[in-house]
């Protein structure tokens, strides 16, 4: 198989189950096992490194993989190509959902976006933002700046932001 032939079976393999939080684990283990013989093929493809930390992200706890090494598979793209938009991206998802590092999450979404990243580093960006507890007229001007006629990602996040649905917790002060 060549480059294009295992991201495209992958894509085919890629997990769904009978609802979107349940992946088929048997599809993801054979989907990441192509992953793995993919990247052994093609070790300077970036999309492939991507392709696989995502797969890890979405695997079972009975899985060989550690989260970490979704992470490490991002870096490996970054390594491959530093402009590579999606492991910017897939980065900053990681640090928002799985490490809740805020900051780190913000600054792998701006460096998506620097390099070329669409409505998805956007939607994420905005969504760090408000976690971050930054005004939420300015995260709102920011998604504005975009085509969100045309994102039914931005139109979410933004409608998500502007209800407070990402806004952080008030802690509860004890006196």
């Amino acid at each position: 198989m060549d480059e294009r032939e295992y991201i495209l079976e992958l894509q085919v393999l890629w997990p769904r189950g009978s609802s979107s939080s349940e992946p088929n684990f048997e599809a993801t283990l054979k989907t990441l096992a192509l992953a793995d013989d993919a990247v052994r093929a093609f070790p300077q493809s970036p999309k492939l490194w991507c392709m696989r930390g995502d797969l890890i992200q979405q695997g079972s706890e009975e899985s060989a993989y550690a989260l970490e090494d979704a992470l490490l598979s991002y870096e490996r793209a970054l390594a491959v190509n530093p402009m590579f938009a999606e492991a910017h991206e897939s980065i900053g998802y990681y640090f928002d959902v799985i490490d809740e590092d805020f900051v780190r999450s913000e600054a792998a979404f701006l460096e998506a976006i620097r390099c070329g990243g669409g409505e998805s580093s956007v939607a994420g960006l905005a969504r760090v933002l408000a976690e971050r507890g930054k005004p939420i007229s300015d995260i709102l001007v920011m998604i504005d700046r975009h085509d969100i006629d045309h994102s039914s990602v931005l139109k979410e996040v933004r409608e998500e932001i502007a209800s407070g649905s990402w806004q952080p917790e008030q802690e509860n002060e004890e006196t």
